[in-house]
């Protein structure tokens, strides 16, 4: 489910200009957004019979706080989003009734993500180093202060890497993050990062490596 900020960021107001230029229309928006999620997630779990997680997306955070985005006029750059502001509308959002992760793509903006009321983070294979790439070392201090607080987090894999290479690389991350291997498998969980997934049938194989990653915690641990 597309965040408040992220949405704010996209949609435009009369003038042309983004509704996250405007507090009350960007306030109004967010209160909107719960209402309706609230209303489809209490229609879901009344069909489904079972507890509804929602994640918010929000990839377009880091610009919102940086006044980054791209302004209408020269005249008249975007403003900075306020990171209490930014927590205000995701604390709207957190009252919906229920389970609730963040993911912001693969910069964190840790100053206002450990700020906002959301327990999970999702964190995909770039961020992570879960795809072989290198390890962003301020990843590594906010996952531990993060994890400090109690809080959870879901590790995204993309599926290119055999399952006890991923297992290895995630145990590595946990470590660094101060997590053993017992308290990454009870904070953490592992999930397919189905953006490159171009079939059914490519989505299930991926799940299942996100299964025998998360099985290979144990393996790789006693090695």
């Amino acid at each position: 489910m597309t965040g408040p900020v992220t949405l704010g960021r996209e949609i435009e107001l009369p003038s042309g200009h983004a509704v996250l230029e405007d507090r009350g229309a960007l306030r109004d928006l967010a209160a909107s957004l719960a209402e309706g999620v609230s209303g489809h997630v209490s229609r879901l779990e009344r069909s489904l019979g079972c507890k509804i997680i929602v994640q918010w997306l929000e990839p377009a955070l880091q610009e919102a706080l940086d006044g980054s985005s791209r302004p209408v006029s020269i005249l008249q750059p975007p403003r900075r989003l306020p990171v209490p502001e930014a927590v205000g509308l995701w604390s709207g959002c957190a009252e919906i009734g229920a389970d609730q992760a963040l993911w912001c793509g693969d910069t964190v903006p840790w100053n206002a993500v450990e700020e906002g009321p959301f327990g999970t983070l999702v964190l995909g294979p770039a961020a992570t180093g879960a795809s072989g790439g290198p390890r962003d070392h301020a990843l590594v201090d906010g996952l531990g202060r993060w994890f400090d607080r109690g809080r959870h987090g879901v590790l995204a894999v993309d599926g290119r890497d055999g399952a006890q290479a991923v297992a290895r690389r995630i145990l590595a991350l946990g470590r660094e993050a101060g997590l053993s291997g017992e308290q990454l498998l009870e904070r953490t969980g592992v999930a397919f990062d189905g953006a490159g997934a171009g079939s059914t049938r490519e989505m299930i194989a991926g799940i299942r490596h996100a299964r025998d990653i998360r099985a290979g915690f144990a393996e790789v641990g006693e090695e």
